[in-house]
């Protein structure tokens, strides 16, 4: 495996993410104003064990600084209006610029 980042540490939070309803079949971004993400950090994001039934969580990042977006896919054939619920992110702060490989 070769490393393609430096981790500089890790914060773990929580946040509140209350999906909007998602139509069948359609998938939609949800943005969360969280107060010192940066774009350059990584992201994993831990859906509640309640999560609808029917919802899938696809992914997440910071599209913008002070942003959290999580996506999230309803492959029902009917629409599904998610409750708020507590969700629990790790912040992976990394080095401005990546590490490349070295050559061999």
């Amino acid at each position: 495996m070769e490393k393609t980042f430096e981790a500089l540490g890790f914060d773990i939070f929580t946040v509140t993410i209350d999906p909007p309803s998602i139509a069948a079949g359609g998938a939609v971004n949800v943005d969360v104003p969280v107060a010192g993400l940066a774009v350059a950090e990584k992201i994993v994001a831990i859906p509640p064990d309640t999560l609808e039934a029917g919802l899938v969580f696809i992914t997440a990042g910071v599209p913008a600084a002070g942003t959290l977006r999580v996506r999230l896919y309803n492959p029902t054939a009917a629409a599904i209006d998610g409750a708020a619920r507590t969700w629990v992110i790790i912040r992976i702060k990394t080095a401005v610029s990546p590490i490349y490989p070295r050559p061999t």
